[in-house]
């Protein structure tokens, strides 16, 4: 809207679900099934058959910055994602496929 109103260059990027160092939510699947495994627990979740488009965090800094200096895109919304979905069982899985639970 501000680039529509004022010219302000400005782009939105649409993240979807980042994980890796510095996540602070002990909660989000990563650092929970990590955190389980550490203290000898077997991560609990659901079916695990949602799936999602997982993206490492230094690949959205890295879309950041070239989303700043890209010549052209001021005023769209552009998606930050790896474009492969992946359930959550198959990130769990590679973490300790024998101690997964449903």
């Amino acid at each position: 809207m501000f680039f529509a109103l004022y010219q302000l260059p400005v782009v939105i990027l649409r993240v979807f679900m980042v994980y890796g160092p510095g996540q602070g939510d002990l909660q989000k699947l990563v650092p929970y099934v990590i955190t389980s495994l550490l203290k000898g627990e077997t991560p609990r979740f659901t079916s695990g058959t949602r799936e999602v488009d997982w993206i490492y965090v230094e690949d959205v800094v890295a879309a950041f910055l070239e989303a700043a200096r890209a010549p052209g895109v001021e005023g769209a919304t552009l998606d930050v994602g790896t474009g492969k979905l992946v359930t959550v069982r198959q990130v769990v899985e590679r973490f300790v496929p024998d101690r997964c639970s449903r």
